[in-house]
């Protein structure tokens, strides 16, 4: 995430509360009841995966330059290329649909779903271990990092949390990773806490809390005694999110937690909680409520720190969400809050009026706050509150991008702050202080941390965009990670949005460690350079595809060495493998990589989007550097071999930039013809790509009226938008039928074009509702059309409601739920196995793989009944599902990439027997075709009586006849008028075949 990964508006990690009329002065309350740990003493004993990878400096991603039309539009809405949390926030809303906020208990449930279920195991498949999934990358690439501890004395030894990709260990400074976490049901990382008594004792906070809409709840609080081997769950499983845990430095026995909750208005899980007895059970120190009412929504209490002369002096941070998009919102349940007692009593020391924070700073719409008490060089202790603020655009409701607000410090926090770092501050973009932005860049609820060096009194780091850092205690400060240069230096030397930042046990204190989007970064001369270090399979997909010409030529059986995928990714965009003689993947385009598109016939073409429908595609292969810029103006004639679409059609005047799209729209690249590109916003757009004279060559048109957003009104954000489309079966001018589903008007809308011969080559289509009241109104994540029935299509959704995935048989207008036993959580993408069809009729569309928010599932029964598929990977996050051959690849949100060969269960599903006891080999075929009056219909495998059926495109039977020779004629009546039209045989057993008959009159 960064200036080029617009982003996140409703985080899982931290409550969204709205705003209540009647607020009052915020209350706390010390809870007398204790929560007792039923499962103190279970244990868990975990196998662990090792890659080991070379250390070496890293290259890095960021993103492009605005240009003069994008930043034109701002009002409207930020262009991709000036981020946010806002825009990704669709992630959260698709998941909540038609709700506001997501039922904390829809994803514990869900995973306790996934485990229930069955594991499918192939006949004659005598060991699991026959169906292993592999992890295939990427090492190198990185994703999200959460959190970092380091060994108090081994400056060789520390441990990383990922967002989505669970708890890693090293014990030779990043060389080789162990992960200690696949076991556990849920692997999102809120923090790592070493027990300062004894290093192999360390303490597990689940749940990411960066306000990212993608942040995954966790379930509790673990500890492990044995530096990670096992695990011990201290409860709390109720709570979610945890983002810090402190060991009071006296007695060991005494842990104190900070807990932002669930994404649940009047959750009171939330707050800070204490225990005296290792953990055996807890009590509830501080919740903080938006009035004085026990029924009132509680306040996310987002970080505390522990003065370091007083183990019961702490004073804790809490964050009230603003859901308005107007600025004029107040806050005032954002604040601070100290004790001094030991979490007894609890007092509000910053100004309460809602325009202020701190006492005598003010402010307008107080956010995110960080927090550190650390002592100075003169030994006095000294607190630091590091603030955001939440001013938004009040057309658009993003938030704005100055959004850094104040560092502020004192040795007294109850007698005034003095203020050491203000807004004035500028990050450089573009390698200069011309062009400049803020410390947060609008992402101060994402990327917000305060750390001290603990070898180097005064030694003070700020993270935002970069790492700043000040050696005078907050006088003066540097930027030392400089990411936005080394971006657009086309370098991944360092990479933007910072999350974490720990130091070894080195004791000159020189040896720096920082986690951001791209994985780890090491310095050792206080950023002068940094070194990425590799192997941290922790890269998180939205999209994965073949790259389908770079494979024709490998023969079978199909070595999983030979996969050659590309795909977009969480704020490191396109990354590709197999395109190179890398054995791991490049970086190959820029910002949050969208969908990836391959042509079959011609390797060199493929086209990449990026976040809000930005689209690339290229000519050629010889380079693949990623195209930083707007093609427009860049002068790095490798990056200028990417054409941008997005710009063509702007110049054109085909589409208007401030209309409402989704994060990542969809992108579908014609497999047939390799040159026609269909995406969508609120309306579905045709491009037809030149590869020869790409920019003047290629032809753009709006394919559709308006499918999704406000009816009549495309420029209304969060309204919906169109999130996913297929391609169906073609008309004689080899043109697709087109199935697109999205939000319209606030309800759930699914559309297909109709295939109509008479319509000019380049006319838009006729398009038709086609949904029904059956289907469930959630927000639809992907579509699949059937390749040769216009009628048929499968449709997928998210949300935590029951039923997940429809299929049709008539063009939309009736749908049956074939979501069978599948856990109740969102389903991403879905993918059919057409190599276990053999074209047998009967197993049409039979067997199915689905990615889920809880891993991967399969059924071989066209949907009644779903199994676990595979093992060695964990209840992953899979955002992305396709195949090539004997493999089936998930990308992973969070975990890299993973492949599993399929080839046992297709050798299966060809074995299968038909109820007459033999392999079903219905066919029917005729000719001439196209026909006039009269064809021959040939049928192949039929015995007895069969009955012959001629549909149109609507589903409408215009004929039908039986028969029981191996062929016959067929006689057209007159009425039926030129088109497509699909003849259908039906055994007396129930066997099915069909093909496809043009009328030309």
């Amino acid at each position: 995430m960064s200036i080029i990964s617009t982003r996140r508006i409703l985080a899982l990690c931290v409550a969204v509360v709205t705003v209540v009329a009647s607020v009052g002065f915020a209350q706390s309350e010390q809870s007398s009841s204790k929560q007792t740990n039923p499962r103190a003493t279970k244990k868990i004993v975990h196998k662990h995966r090792t890659h080991r990878t070379s250390k070496h400096v890293a290259k890095r991603s960021k993103h492009t330059k605005r240009d003069t039309a994008e930043t034109e539009l701002r009002l409207h809405y930020p262009a991709p290329s000036s981020g946010g949390e806002e825009p990704n926030g669709d992630w959260y809303r698709k998941r909540a649909y038609p709700n506001e906020f997501i039922d904390p208990d829809a994803y514990p449930n869900a995973l306790r779903e996934a485990a229930a279920l069955p594991q499918y195991r192939p006949a004659g498949i005598h060991t699991q271990s026959a169906m292993q999934w592999q992890p295939i990358g990427p090492f190198k690439i990185g994703g999200r990092v959460t959190s970092i501890a380091t060994h108090p004395t081994d400056p060789n030894t520390f441990y990383v949390g990922g967002a989505a990709g669970g708890l890693w260990k090293t014990t030779d400074h990043g060389v080789s990773w162990r992960s200690l976490t696949d076991t556990f049901s849920a692997i999102s990382v809120g923090c790592i806490t070493i027990d300062p008594h004894d290093a192999n004792t360390i303490y597990l906070g689940m749940g990411e809390c960066n306000s990212s809409a993608d942040s995954y709840p966790g379930n509790g609080l673990w500890r492990s005694t044995d530096a990670g081997e096992t695990w011990t769950n201290l409860g709390l499983t109720k709570t979610q999110y945890i983002s810090k845990v402190i060991v009071d430095p006296s007695d060991r026995n005494i842990v104190w937690v900070c807990i932002p909750g669930p994404g649940n208005t009047a959750d009171s899980n939330r707050g800070v909680w204490k225990t005296t007895d290792f953990g055996a059970t807890w009590v509830q120190s501080l919740l903080v409520r938006t009035a004085k009412n026990k029924l009132a929504p509680s306040v996310p209490v987002i970080d505390m720190a522990m003065n370091p002369s007083d183990r019961n002096d702490i004073v804790a941070a809490t964050w009230q969400k603003v859901t308005s998009a107007s600025n004029a919102v107040n806050v005032p349940n954002t604040g601070l809050w100290r004790t001094r007692d030991g979490g007894m009593t609890w007092n509000r020391i910053d100004t309460i009026s809602g325009s202020g924070y701190i006492n005598g700073i003010t402010f307008k719409h107080a956010s995110r706050s960080s927090l550190l008490w650390t002592t100075n060089s003169k030994g006095v202790p000294t607190l630091y509150a590091l603030t955001s603020k939440v001013d938004k655009d009040p057309l658009t409701g993003y938030v704005l991008a100055d959004n850094f607000n104040v560092l502020l410090r004192t040795t007294n926090p109850e007698s005034g702050w003095q203020v050491v770092l203000d807004s004035s501050f500028r990050i450089p973009f573009l390698g200069n202080n011309i062009d400049s932005v803020d410390i947060f860049n609008r992402q101060g609820g994402y990327n917000n941390l305060l750390v001290a060096n603990p070898h180097i009194p005064d030694d003070i780091y700020l993270g935002g965009i970069d790492i700043l850092r000040s050696s005078d205690g907050g006088n003066t400060w540097k930027d030392i990670s400089n990411a936005y240069p080394h971006y657009f230096a086309n370098d991944r030397s360092q990479h933007s949005d910072m999350h974490a930042l720990a130091f070894t046990a080195a004791i000159n204190g020189t040896d720096i460690l920082n986690g951001q989007d791209g994985g780890v970064f090491n310095t050792t001369d206080f950023g002068q350079n940094w070194t990425q270090l590799k192997g941290l399979p922790i890269t998180m997909f939205y999209h994965l595809e073949p790259w389908y010409g770079g494979m024709d030529h490998i023969a079978d059986p199909f070595p999983v060495d030979s996969l050659k995928f590309f795909g977009g990714t969480q704020d490191n965009g396109t990354v590709s493998h197999g395109f190179s003689a890398n054995a791991d993947w490049d970086w190959i385009n820029r910002g949050d990589g969208g969908m990836a598109q391959s042509d079959p016939n011609n390797p060199a073409h493929i086209v990449t989007s990026l976040q809000l429908g930005k689209i690339f595609f290229r000519t050629t292969l010889d380079s693949l550097r990623p195209n930083l810029f707007s093609d427009a103006g860049n002068l790095d004639p490798n990056a200028k071999k990417w054409f941008d679409l997005s710009a063509i059609a702007k110049r054109r005047g085909i589409t208007d930039s401030s209309e409402s799209c989704t994060f990542i729209p969809p992108v579908l690249l014609d497999k047939q013809n390799g040159r026609d590109v269909y995406t969508g916003k609120v309306y579905v757009y045709k491009s037809t790509l030149d590869f020869t004279t790409p920019d003047s060559g290629t032809v753009i048109t709006r394919w559709s009226p308006q499918l999704a957003g406000s009816p009549g009104n495309p420029k209304t954000w969060y309204t919906g938008s169109i999130e996913t489309m297929a391609l169906g079966p073609r008309d004689s001018h080899g043109r697709p039928m087109i199935w697109a589903a999205g939000i319209l008007g606030g309800a759930r809308a699914v559309w297909r074009t109709t295939l109509n011969e008479s319509l000019p080559q380049d006319s838009m289509p006729r398009w038709i509702r086609a949904d029904s009241a059956g289907l469930a109104n959630l927000s639809p994540n992907w579509l699949e059309a059937d390749r040769s029935d216009s009628l048929t299509a499968f449709i997928s959704f998210s949300g935590s409601a029951s039923g997940h995935l429809y299929k049709t048989i008539d063009g939309g207008k009736h749908w049956t739920n074939i979501s069978g036993n599948l856990p109740n959580t969102s389903l991403n993408a879905f993918v059919i196995d057409s190599l276990a069809e053999q074209g047998d009729p009967l197993k049409k569309n039979q067997c199915m793989f689905a990615a889920t928010d809880v891993g991967v599932f399969v059924t071989t029964d066209g949907g009644k009944t779903w199994s676990s598929i595979g093992t060695g990977m964990p209840h992953l996050v899979v955002g992305s599902l396709a195949m090539y051959r004997n493999w089936l690849v998930a990308g992973t949100h969070g975990r890299s990439a993973w492949a599993l060969d399929v080839s046992s269960i297709n050798a299966e599903q060809r074995s299968v027997r038909t109820e007459t006891g033999s392999v079903a080999s219905v066919s029917v075929t005729a000719f001439p075709n196209p026909v006039r009056d009269h064809c021959s219909v040939r049928l192949n495998g039929t015995t007895g009586p069969v009955r012959l059926t001629l549909y149109d495109l609507s589903g409408r039977a215009v004929l039908g006849t039986t028969t029981s020779s191996g062929s016959t004629e067929l006689a057209l009546p007159a009425t039926l008028s030129t088109g497509t039209y699909m003849l259908t045989v039906t055994t007396s057993h129930g066997e099915t075949a069909e093909t496809k008959i043009e009328i030309a009159r």
